[in-house]
């Protein structure tokens, strides 16, 4: 099985992404981060499998070089500390897509690519 992390979730373009991820794969295990129980709800309601804490990527996920998920969708502010849970839990020959980037894009440590 195949996993995808929705970073940032519970907002509109998560919320369509969960759709749209599900109706396309729909045995992709779908993983959305949250801040909120409600936020969580409306997650697992758009078709998420589970949801994590916005902070709580690397101690809810299992990290190393094995990692636990194929593929990211980061729909938030990509700072160095999320950028590195991320690279963290990414499987070998994974993928993030990074869909904001502002200014914090620029000290991110893409060695690992």
């Amino acid at each position: 099985t195949q996993t995808l992390l929705i970073v940032g979730g519970a907002g509109g373009v998560g919320s369509w992404t969960t759709l749209l991820a599900r109706a396309a794969y729909p045995n992709l295990e779908i993983i959305s981060t949250t801040s909120t129980d409600k936020s969580a709800e409306w997650c697992k309601k758009m078709g998420a499998k589970s949801t994590i804490r916005h902070t709580d990527i690397q101690t809810s996920l299992k990290g190393g070089i094995a990692g636990s998920v194929d593929y990211i969708i980061c729909l938030t502010e990509p700072t160095k500390e999320l950028f590195d849970s991320l690279a963290e839990v990414l499987k070998p020959f994974g993928t993030i897509c990074l869909v904001v980037a502002g200014t914090s894009i620029k000290n991110l440590d893409m060695s690992f690519v």
